[in-house]
């Protein structure tokens, strides 16, 4: 109790009053921690802080030291709940004007400075050791992606229909889409980490403490470059595989669409057989039905010629994929048996409706003839008469 404040050079047994006084010794108590808690900073803290350099080379190591930093921001839980205290009570005893407000005052300064300049580089390494574990969990989910990508290209194709080709392509597609988007987030992260690193940690006192990042920055950048190099890779081996799923999905429109032409003439065939049987009552009828028969003729050979060239295309598909050329040669025999039965059986409905059609036309000739012979013979009954 009797012994010499340091902080402010004034002894409690110089007078009575000081003696009774609690004030000096609430002072004395205050520079005290303040003292305290600048020791602990730029002691221990500084030293635990110093010693955390590293940012992790994978998402799990990075991860790691993100909660042992947590963990050190908890051990500074208590030094900054008692600078928080000592701050606040430095405060009441400036605004009161006393004799040493001036002394607390710079001595309140001085523990803010050392106290958020602590603070400010326990924060920059937080949001370095965030950055460090985007960046490892976004290239590392980067890298899966491209393994699946790399996987899914050099398999072969199964696409037998039109709808397989579809799928695959839309698979394809979304894949890549992903990959850009991880690609992007990957190279964002990168930099920003990048940027972390690069830039000065300065002390309380101005002094450049900027760990040597130089090892992890050149790892960074070899990982980026290394992703963006397997990147370009897959992304031409996609193109090639886009293009192959194209012609896939070409000659699988080709052969549906050629598979409906033969059903369709085959169908007209049925119809032909069971409905056109009617050879009309009468020369218009006969026509009317011949107008019909030709336009149902012209619409087949319409299916027909556009089948024929489904087939050519399928067939140039097949050749530029290095396909089996058997099934489109199935396809061209079936067209052509369609065709041909068809071609017979509209041979005969016209050769059925000319006849028809000639007979009813002889018919009108020889019906007119008997009508004029029966009106000249009234008219020589009458004249006779």
């Amino acid at each position: 109790m009797y012994t010499k404040i340091h902080c402010y050079g004034i002894t409690l047994s110089e007078s009575a009053y000081e003696l009774f006084n609690p004030l000096p010794l609430f002072i004395h108590s205050l520079f005290c921690g303040n003292l305290q808690v600048v020791n602990w900073i730029l002691g221990p803290g500084e030293k635990l802080l110093a010693s955390r350099t590293d940012i992790g080379d994978s998402f799990e190591s990075a991860q790691e030291l993100w909660k042992r930093h947590e963990e050190m921001e908890i051990k500074c839980t208590d030094t900054y709940g008692q600078y928080a205290e000592l701050r606040h009570q430095g405060e009441e005893l400036i605004n009161e004007e006393t004799i040493v407000s001036s002394d607390i005052r710079a001595e309140r300064d001085y523990m803010d400075t050392i106290s958020r300049s602590f603070a400010a580089r326990l924060e920059r390494r937080r949001i370095l050791l965030i950055t460090s574990v985007r960046f490892h969990r976004f290239a590392e989910e980067f890298a899966h992606q491209l393994d699946a990508l790399l996987e899914l290209v050099v398999s072969d194709i199964s696409a037998e229909t039109v709808e397989e080709a579809e799928a695959a392509i839309k698979q394809l597609n979304e894949m890549c889409q992903a990959i850009d988007h991880a690609a992007q987030q990957t190279l964002n992260d990168g930099q920003s980490l990048l940027d972390e690193m690069s830039r000065p940690i300065k002390n309380a006192f101005g002094k450049d403490i900027t760990p040597d990042y130089d090892g992890h920055i050149k790892r960074i950048n070899q990982k980026l470059e290394d992703l963006q190099e397997r990147k370009m890779r897959c992304d031409e081996l996609a193109d090639v595989r886009k293009l192959k799923l194209q012609q896939i999905l070409q000659l699988r429109t080709c052969e549906r669409d050629a598979d409906k032409a033969i059903d369709w003439i085959e169908e007209l065939c049925t119809v032909m057989v069971t409905e056109h049987n009617d050879l009309g009552k009468n020369q218009p009828e006969s026509e009317s039905l011949q107008d019909q028969h030709r336009k149902f003729e012209s619409t087949a050979a319409g299916t027909y010629e556009y089948g024929k060239q489904l087939l050519q295309g399928a067939l140039v598909l097949r050749r530029s994929l290095r396909y089996e050329l058997e099934p489109n040669n199935e396809r061209v025999y079936r067209l052509e048996e369609a065709w041909k039965k068809f071609t017979q059986g509209t041979s005969e409905r016209t050769n059925r409706l000319t006849v028809a059609s000639m007979f009813m036309t002889a018919s009108d000739k020889v019906r007119i003839k008997r009508i004029s012979c029966c009106l000249v013979y009234q008219w020589i009954r009458a004249g006779i008469t």
